[in-house]
């Protein structure tokens, strides 16, 4: 005759139910390492991305640059050219302006020399 079931024993159950939450709490930590590290991965390959796209811009803008110092005749770099894209008159007025302003501003300087 067989024995009959003996109640199990309660220092296993609780073994066994840790045993359970540690391999259920490494399932959760590897799989949140796992996310957090393709998460690294989209937002590397993102900013990859933005490298390339900028260092695209910024030799279309050089390129331009170029084109432009080209057109205007620019041969020294070091020279400074002045391109006023407004009416000789509205031009001459703001120049006239800040020249007034510039005269104002050295004469308070002088007085308070």
């Amino acid at each position: 005759m067989a024995s009959p079931s003996s109640p199990s024993d309660p220092v296993d159950d609780l073994e066994a139910q840790e045993a359970a939450i540690e391999l259920a709490f490494d399932d959760a930590v590897r799989h949140k390492s796992r996310r957090t590290l393709e998460q690294l991965r989209d937002r590397v390959e993102d900013a990859l991305d933005e490298i390339d796209r900028l260092r695209r811009e910024n030799t279309r803008l050089a390129q331009r640059l170029r084109t432009l110092e080209e057109s205007a005749g620019i041969d020294d770099p070091n020279r400074t050219v002045l391109s006023i894209d407004e009416r000789p008159e509205a031009a001459r007025r703001k120049v006239e302006q800040f020249v007034r302003a510039l005269d104002q501003y050295i004469a308070q300087a002088e007085k308070q020399s």
